[in-house]
């Protein structure tokens, strides 16, 4: 779905019948521009490009890129990619002048992403730009901006209660952690959509969640008093649009008795009288102190480190003597592991087992489910001359280990973005059953 705030119209595409439908200001009826069953398209990414009267759209997990005119109703592939399927629920940013796309999270391919990826017409094809910094978790969803005043790429993600806010320098790819603000409504479950621009360039505002924007020039979140005057009828404000021609908001809203019926709602966040509506601000929450923080690393992390090593060191010594706590499905045990598999109790009693499972448990334990072959091969492989011996080594184990359990539990495959790069999934649904 995407707004056309100025001409107040959405557009969606509906992948179960290939329809791209048109909603009006003020209509309850859509209207169907178009039946796209021929182009292949999947659940799809809408961004409507004011200046040429087309939609941008490309699939929700990352891959192929389209461009729809809407006065030619015509389909265009862009792109010399695939559908990646690795990316759903991505935030993204796109600059319509050359068809960029900037793609951020997202999950897919069973794990969850911390990644940026971008899309440029030059190349046609997505690239992994490398990042570092306060990079944002990846469990949690986030909507991007870019703030053209200072050229950096404004990033809020929602977790639970509370909103984070980061900026993404463009010229290193540096993440800044900006702040951290407690809320009243649990916006981690909000539905999100793309392509919608929710942030005025002039005053900073960003709209988070019905009555609360991120003012980024003071790093505060505003909560507005919207419930009054044309808001009485709104049961739920789910997202916002700005219009910078008209200098307007344009609301997606739930109007009360109108079910799930999306209405669009324009409205400005000065009164009739050119007053501005009234707002509560919310300060980010209060970091520790560097002299705190000094006291706290002298007075219990070291003693706490010194604890942790002498435990290390003990439980080296008697690591076949004493089991490791179970995560339930798996057992590591003296001497032996118990695996439960769909309802069997399989038992591992090698040396290389037991480094397996004792590894595929640190990764459970942190809903991870995939890693890189050398990291896999440095943790549960004996020391090997050379990559052919461990290639063979990896080979024989994983063979064994999905042949014990009589599913394929642990496979090598290709990376969505390279497909150069190979790397080991773990599907932990299989032992959970």
């Amino acid at each position: 779905m995407t707004v056309d705030a100025r001409n107040l119209r959405t557009y969606y595409y509906f992948p179960e019948n290939s329809l791209l439908v048109q909603n009006n200001f003020g209509s309850r009826e859509g209207l169907v521009l178009d039946t796209l069953s021929n182009s292949g398209l999947l659940i799809t990414n809408l961004y409507f490009i004011d200046g040429e009267s087309a939609l941008l759209m490309w699939d929700a997990g990352g891959g192929r890129v389209f461009r729809y005119d809407l006065e030619t109703r015509r389909l265009d592939r862009l792109d010399n990619s695939y559908s990646f399927r690795a990316f759903y629920g991505h935030a993204d940013l796109v600059f319509p002048d050359d068809y960029r796309i900037y793609a951020y999270g997202g999950y897919g391919e069973f794990t969850r992403k911390n990644i940026l990826i971008y899309y440029n017409q030059t190349n046609q094809e997505w690239v992994d730009i490398p990042i570092f910094g306060d990079v944002p978790t990846s469990y949690y969803y986030g909507d991007f901006e870019f703030d053209s005043e200072r050229e950096v790429i404004l990033f809020v993600q929602y977790q639970e209660q509370e909103v984070v806010t980061y900026e993404l320098s463009t010229i290193d790819w540096k993440w800044t952690k900006l702040g951290v603000f407690e809320v009243s409504s649990d916006v981690f479950h909000l539905d999100r959509f793309s392509g919608i621009n929710r942030f005025d360039p002039v005053t900073g505002l960003m709209h988070i969640y019905w009555e609360y924007f991120y003012d980024s020039q003071t790093n505060t979140v505003r909560k507005y008093e919207l419930r009054e005057g044309e808001f009485t009828t709104v049961e739920n404000l789910r997202q916002v649009a700005y219009d910078s021609v008209e200098n307007r908001w344009v609301g997606l809203a739930d109007l009360k008795g109108e079910g799930l019926l999306l209405s669009l709602l324009p409205f400005s966040l000065d009164l009739p009288d050119g007053t501005p509506r009234n707002y509560t601000v919310i300060e980010p929450k209060t970091e520790r102190s560097p002299i705190n923080t000094y006291f706290f690393v002298l007075f219990l992390v070291v003693p706490g480190f010194v604890l942790v090593v002498l435990w290390g060191v003990q439980r080296l010594r008697k690591r076949r003597e004493f089991p490791v706590p179970s995560t339930g499905f798996i057992e590591l045990q003296t001497g032996q592991v118990v695996v439960h598999c769909q309802g069997r109790r399989v038992v591992f009693s090698e040396e290389l087992d037991y480094s397996f499972w004792e590894y595929v448990h640190e990764l459970s334990a942190q809903d991870i489910q995939s890693c890189d072959l050398k990291e896999f091969d440095q943790q549960v492989l004996p020391t090997l001359s050379n990559e052919s011996q461990y290639s063979t080594s990896r080979k024989k184990l994983l063979d064994h280990i999905n042949a014990k359990l009589k599913v394929e539990f642990v496979q090598v495959r290709r990376s969505e973005l390279d497909r150069r790069y190979r790397k080991i999934v773990f599907d932990h649904a299989l032992i959970r059953s």
